[in-house]
């Protein structure tokens, strides 16, 4: 017999009630992991269709049931499920940050800060956005790192590109994104 028969007949040998209880209990253990139920997030019912709770001990029964997962030895089905869970909440988190740094930038709010602090002094609406970036660059002048910033969010518009570009964190990016802002605001203000 091989080994793909023996683990499907122990499969068809677990009754259901077992099931449903490691159903339940890795259900109470997704709750207690994620602190409860996500408003947002890779973990949210927005984005899984249904509560966290009850989505992962599907995922985990389905696996299992499949054999797509490998039953560990020594282990009772509700750890089995667990481990299951464990592994599809890690791949979710990685994807939703790769695709969290795919997206586009927000210029929104780098944009917003220009209108803002250029509306007044500009009449025609078409080198408004030319003499912003002209001004915003000689704003953060001083700061040599924030005009390569401003240049690259010109030319680009995503976080991901322009820290690729100066080879930092896309955090790090975000951090030059407040600190031009700040300095965009400060002089507008005077």
């Amino acid at each position: 017999m091989t080994k793909e028969k023996h683990e499907q007949m122990r499969q068809n040998d677990v009754p259901l009630e077992k099931i449903l209880d490691a159903m339940e209990l890795s259900g109470k253990w997704v709750v207690k992991r994620l602190n409860g139920n996500p408003t947002s997030g890779p973990f949210s019912e927005l984005v899984l269709t249904e509560k966290a709770a009850v989505f992962f001990p599907k995922v985990a029964y389905m696996k299992w049931a499949s054999g797509a997962w490998k039953w560990k030895q020594g282990l009772d089905l509700p750890t089995q499920f667990i481990r299951i869970i464990r592994s599809e909440m890690s791949h979710r988190l990685r994807d939703w940050r790769e695709r969290k740094e795919q997206e586009p930038m927000n210029n929104e709010l780098v944009a917003r800060e220009l209108e803002q602090a250029l509306a007044d002094e500009l009449e025609m609406e078409e080198e408004m956005k030319d003499l912003g970036y002209a001004n915003i660059l000689e704003y953060v002048s001083e700061h040599p790192r924030l005009v390569v910033y401003v240049n690259l969010v010109r030319e680009t518009n995503s976080y991901r590109s322009i820290s690729k570009k100066l080879r930092i964190k896309m955090a790090e990016v975000k951090k030059l994104e407040a600190e031009v802002i700040k300095i965009v605001r400060t002089n507008r203000a005077k």
